[in-house]
C-alpha cells in the first residue's frame, strides 16, 4: 500500500508539490491561526470583547486602505511571477518589484498622511469617541508598510517559496502581539496598546518580506527585457475592483455592526469569524500552493494537467472542511466559552458562517483560476454584482428592521453563496474546467 502510495506520488509531479507544499503551508497555516487564536483570547481577557471589536475594525480599516491602495497588484504580481518562472522571462521580475514598488509608495504615503491628520475630523463626523482618532492615526503611520508588504508576500508566493511567504504572511504579526502582551502589557493592555503592538508586528514583516525579495532577486540575472508598466496596471485594474469588492464583502459586517451595535458585538462577531474561517482553511492553504501552479500549467497550454491538479485539491478541501463543519457546528459554544462567556452568545453566528464557509471550500478554488487564467474581468463583474447585494441587504435590514450579529452573519453567507456558485458554473461553460468536487451540473 505504501509503495503503491510512493509510486503515484513519484510519477505525479504536481500533486507531489501540492501535497509536500500543501502539508508545510498546513503546518505554518495553522500556526499562525493558533497564535491569532491566542492573541484574541489575551485582549478578550484582559480588554473583553469591547477591546476585541476595537482591534478588529481597526484591522478592517486597515485591510480595506491596503486592498484599495495596493491597486490589485497582490494578484497580478502572483500572477506574473507565475508566467515569468521560467529561463526566457524571468529577468523580467525586476522590473515587476520596481514597478509596483514605485506606483504603490507614494500613493499609500499620501493616503496615510491624510488619515493621519484627518482622524480628528473623521472621529467628529461619524461621532465617534477620541480612541477611534487615535487609532486611526496610527493606521495612518502603518498603512504604507502594510500595503506594499501585502504585495511582497504575493510576491515570494509566485516564487514558491511558500515557506518564507507563510511565515511572513501568517505567524509572524500574531507573534509580535502575544509577546508584547506577555512581556510588557499583560496587567493593563488599552486598545491603543493593542495598535501600537500591531505596528510593530507589520513593520517587522515588512524588514522580512523584503528581505526574501532580495535574496531571491540577487539570483536572478539583469537583462533588457520588454515589459511594460501599463501592461502590470492593465491587468491590475480588473483585479483592484475585485480585490476591493471582496476586502468590503468580508469587512461589511464589522462596520455595519460597529455602526449600528456596539463594540462588543464586533468583537463576538469577529470571533465567531475566526473560528468560522477553520473550515475554508483548507481552501486558502492549497489555494496559496496552488495558484502559482495554475497560472504555470494554464499559460502553457496543459489543460488537461490543470484539471487534474484542480480535481486533486479539490477532494483534499471537500473532506477537510467537511470534518472542520461538523466539529464547530458540534462543539461550537464550548469553543465560544473559552474566551469568555459574553461569546457564547455568538452561537448562531458561528453556525451560519461556518454553513457559508463549507459552500466556499466546496465550491474549490473557483476565483484563484479566474484571475491566473487571465479572466480576471469575469470575476470582478460577478465580485461587483454580490458585493451591491450584499450593500443593499445590509442597508435594507439596518433601516427597516434591527441588525444583529446573525443578520449579518446570513447575508455575508449569501454572498459568497452567489459568489462561489456563480463562478463556478462559469468555469464549467467557459473555461471547460471543474472546480468541484461533489457537485457536477453539467455530467
Amino acid at each position: 500500500m505504501l509503495q503503491k502510495i510512493k509510486n503515484k506520488l513519484n510519477g505525479d509531479i504536481h500533486l507531489k508539490d501540492l501535497l509536500k507544499g500543501s502539508a508545510i503551508t498546513f503546518v505554518l497555516k495553522m500556526g499562525g491561526m493558533g497564535l491569532s487564536y491566542v492573541l484574541i483570547y489575551l485582549i478578550s481577557k484582559q480588554a473583553g470583547a469591547a477591546g476585541v471589536g476595537f482591534f478588529q475594525v481597526m484591522l478592517q480599516i486597515l485591510t480595506v486602505l491596503g486592498m484599495v491602495l495596493g491597486l490589485g497588484m497582490n494578484i497580478s504580481v502572483l500572477r506574473y511571477v507565475g508566467q515569468f518562472n521560467n529561463e526566457e522571462q524571468r529577468p523580467k521580475m525586476h522590473l515587476l518589484y520596481k514597478y509596483f514598488v514605485q506606483t504603490v509608495a507614494p500613493l499609500t504615503i499620501a493616503v496615510g498622511a491624510l488619515l493621519y491628520f484627518g482622524a480628528d475630523y473623521i472621529v467628529q463626523w461619524t461621532g465617534k469617541e477620541q480612541e477611534y482618532a487615535d487609532g486611526l492615526k496610527l493606521v495612518g503611520i502603518v498603512l504604507p508598510f502594510f500595503t506594499i508588504n501585502q504585495i511582497s508576500v504575493e510576491f515570494i508566493r509566485g516564487l514558491k517559496k511558500l515557506q518564507i511567504s507563510e511565515l511572513v504572511r501568517s505567524v509572524l504579526r500574531p507573534l509580535v502581539m502575544i509577546l508584547g502582551i506577555v512581556l510588557f502589557f499583560y496587567d493593563s493592555l488599552t486598545n491603543i496598546d493593542i495598535i501600537y503592538l500591531l505596528i510593530i508586528g507589520l513593520m517587522i514583516n515588512s524588514i522580512v518580506s523584503r528581505w526574501a525579495i532580495w535574496k531571491a532577486l540577487r539570483k536572478v540575472p539583469k537583462k533588457s527585457v520588454s515589459f511594460e508598466r501599463k501592461e502590470l496596471m492593465k491587468t491590475s485594474y480588473p483585479m483592484m475592483v475585485t480585490g476591493i469588492s471582496s476586502g468590503l464583502m468580508s469587512s461589511m459586517p464589522i462596520f455595519f455592526l460597529d455602526y449600528y451595535t456596539s463594540q462588543a458585538e464586533v468583537g463576538i462577531y469577529s470571533v465567531a469569524f475566526r473560528l468560522a474561517s477553520l473550515v475554508s482553511l483548507i481552501l486558502v492553504v492549497v489555494n496559496t500552493i496552488a495558484a502559482p501552479k495554475f497560472a504555470e500549467l494554464y499559460w502553457a497550454g496543459k489543460m488537461n494537467e490543470l484539471q487534474k491538479v484542480i480535481t486533486q485539491s479539490a477532494k483534499m478541501m471537500f473532506w477537510v472542511a467537511l470534518s472542520s463543519t461538523v466539529i464547530l457546528v458540534g462543539g461550537g459554544k464550548a469553543i465560544l466559552a473559552f474566551f469568555g462567556n459574553e461569546f457564547q452568545t455568538g452561537y448562531w453566528v458561528l453556525l451560519f458562517l461556518s454553513i457559508g464557509q463549507l459552500i466556499n471550500a466546496l465550491t474549490g478554488s473557483v476565483s484563484i483560476l479566474f484571475n491566473m487564467s487571465g479572466n480576471q474581468n469575469i470575476l470582478r463583474k460577478i465580485n461587483i454584482i454580490s458585493f451591491l447585494m450584499g450593500v443593499f441587504l445590509f442597508f435594507v435590514i439596518s433601516y427597516y428592521f434591527k441588525l444583529t450579529m446573525e443578520a449579518a452573519a446570513i447575508i455575508f453567507s449569501l454572498q459568497y453563496l452567489l459568489l462561489n456558485l456563480t463562478l463556478t458554473v462559469i468555469a464549467r461553460v467557459k473555461l471547460n474546467l471543474k472546480t468541484y468536487f461533489l457537485f457536477d451540473f453539467y455530467s
